[in-house]
Order: structure tokens, then sequence, then C-alpha cells
């Protein structure tokens, strides 16, 4: 990085306001740029039949959500994902090309992975707010971590925290992606959409009154895996490893959910027209739209694995 005291300048930017680079000594190394390739290419407006912020989005979070269970499968084996970052990456590229795998066998193998998993989220959090409030009184917990700190609320602030919570409930729409090929949709979509978000309410509100019981908001807001510590100063060194175990079923279920859903977008999409006909092929055995499938399962394949070479490179 070269500095000026007036800005960075070369034939295409000049004027560029003086900013604390940091400045690194390169002597007798090869610098070649070449190397890192970080950019976005959200082609939204102008080219929506490439990719959009949508289909972007979604991509950049299947991404993120197997490299957290590739980085928990091997906390729970014993390994440090840290001193193993390729062997996370791996595991997150076998997790999808096996979910894949899963929902081209047959939409209700999906469904039970799916199934096992949030029944073992739901169980979990169940516990941990039981567990809170029954035992914690010992290890620290108090309701006057409830009481106002009298901190002004920045509703900038709070809003781009919502962004992570509505996280949590956006998952609604994508149960209407398998809509065409649900048992009387016009009565078990509506029911399933409104008691699943009910009960995530539920339980996240519950959680969060667990957690806010357990440690004061202070102590909350440094924390990076609150879960993490709630069950570790319940249970000790277990409820750490109990909570690894859980995470790493939770993101495969979502790896498996996202599976099962997403490539019925292709799949109608290919069938009304606007993709290539053969990816609307239904595999005559096992029924599944097994093209649309697999070309999904490749793209998130391929595209976690580059996406890993990148983040290595940089």
């Amino acid at each position: 990085f070269f500095q000026a005291e007036d800005g960075i300048r070369d034939r295409d930017v000049t004027g560029v306001q003086t900013c604390a680079l940091p400045i690194f000594d390169a002597t007798g190394c090869i610098v070649s740029p070449g190397f890192v390739d970080l950019h976005t290419h959200l082609r939204e407006p102008g080219k929506e039949e490439a990719e959009t912020i949508e289909t972007g989005s979604r991509a950049a979070a299947l991404g993120g959500i197997s490299s957290v269970f590739g980085e928990y499968f091997l906390r729970v084996i014993g390994s440090d994902p840290a001193a193993h970052p390729e062997w996370a990456d791996y595991i997150a590229a076998g997790a999808i090309v096996f979910a894949g795998a899963i929902n081209i066998i047959g939409v209700q193998l999906g469904a039970l992975f799916a199934g096992i998993s949030t029944i073992t989220k739901f169980g979990a959090l169940a516990v941990l707010v039981v567990a809170s409030f029954a035992m914690g009184g010992s290890a620290g917990g108090s309701f006057a971590h409830f009481a106002s700190t009298g901190a002004a609320v920045d509703p900038g602030v709070f809003g781009l925290a919502l962004i992570s919570v509505m996280w949590a409930y956006d998952g609604f729409a994508d149960l209407t992606f398998a809509s065409g090929e649900a048992s009387d949709p016009q009565r078990t979509l509506p029911r399933a959409i409104i008691i699943g978000t009910l009960l995530i309410i539920a339980i996240y509100v519950t959680a969060n009154a667990a957690y806010l019981y357990m440690s004061p908001i202070d102590v909350m807001a440094k924390s990076r895996l609150i879960s993490a510590d709630t069950m570790g100063a319940l249970f000790g060194r277990a409820g750490v490893s109990i909570v690894s175990v859980v995470v790493m079923i939770s993101t495969f279920g979502s790896l498996m959910g996202s599976q099962l859903a997403s490539p019925r977008i292709f799949f109608a999409m290919a069938d009304d027209g606007l993709l290539w006909k053969p990816i609307a092929k239904v595999h005559p055995t096992l029924k599944t739209p097994h093209v649309a499938i697999t070309l999904a399962t490749v793209d998130r394949k391929s595209t976690r694995l580059n996406s890993s070479h990148i983040t290595i490179s940089y």
C-alpha cells in the first residue's frame, strides 16, 4: 500500500482522502494482487437472469452454514478447526453433497433429516430454558438482570440487530418452494407457517430470557457464544460439548432444508420454459427433480471450495 499526504494517487484514482492504511514491508517478496480475488457480484439491477441480491445472499448464507457445520464437526471429534481450516472446508463441501444426495433419494428422507434436526434444536433450547430457571440461581442467575440499565436505545442499531433476528424467521418463505409437492397445500401450508412461526417466537423469546437471567446484559454483549456460555455455567464442560453437537445437527438440518426447497425454484422455472428444459426432469423411480438438485449441489459445492481458496489466499 502506498500513502501520500493528500491520499492515494495513480492514473485512475485521484483525490482520495487520506486514511490509516497499514504499510507492509515487502522487501524480498513477490507482490501479486492477482492471487487475491475478493469481490461481490450481485447483478441486480441489470442482469437478474444471472443473479439477484436474494439468490446471491442465499448462496452466501448456505456457505456460511456449511462452514459452521464443518467447524463444529471438527470440535465434536476433538480437533481444532483453527489448526485445520482446510478440513472444515472439505467437510462443509461434503455435507452439501450428502444433503443433495439425500434429497435426490426422496423428499420423505430429506424431510426426516430436517425433522430430526428441528426436534433436536427445540429440545436442546427447551432444556436450556428449564435448566436456567431451575438451576441457574446457584450459578449466578438472577431476575435482577432484567432491570433496565437506563441506557438510551439507538433506533439505527436496533434496526441493524433485527437483520440477524429476521434470519430466524426467514425459513417460512422457503416452505412455499415445495408447495407443488405438498398434500392439500391450501390447508397444510398456512398451518405450518403460522404454527411454526409462533413456536419460533416462543422458544427464542424464552431462550433469550434464560440467557439474560444467567448473564447481565453487559456480559451478554461481550459473549460470542452465549448459549455455550450459559450451558457451561450450568453443566460445565459437558454443557459446552452438548451445545457443539446441537449446533452441528442444527446447521446440517438447515443445509438439508435448503437442498430440499431451493432446487424447486430451478425446477419450476425450467418447467415454465424460463430455464433449460432438462432441469425440469423428474427421476422415473425416485420421483424427485434430480437434475435441479444436482445442479444446485454442484454449484454450491464449487462455490464453497472456491470461496475457501480465496479466503486461504487472502
